[in-house]
């Protein structure tokens, strides 16, 4: 089964349609000025980009770690540096 198959639609809790893209990313944490590119703009293929996704706000607290992680190793005396 694919995420998009039709057994594993995602439906709005109130209203009796699917939930969009727009919609989707947003659950995810992509703010609402990103841009999904797929070929003829197929809708499967973006709800797929979102679903094998790091949720937005996840990639970006790992990228915060490795920064100050490195920033640890390499002024260890300094640590305002890059902050």
């Amino acid at each position: 089964m694919t995420p998009t198959a039709k057994q594993s639609e995602v439906l709005h809790p109130w209203c009796r349609r699917t939930v969009t893209v727009r919609e989707l990313a947003r659950i995810q944490g992509f703010p609402d000025n990103f841009i999904f590119e797929a070929m003829d703009k197929d809708v499967t293929t973006m709800i797929r980009q979102i679903g094998n996704a790091v949720p937005w706000p996840v990639g970006k607290a790992i990228g915060r770690e490795f920064r100050h992680a490195l920033i640890q190793k390499w002024h260890p005396d300094n640590r305002d540096v890059f902050q």
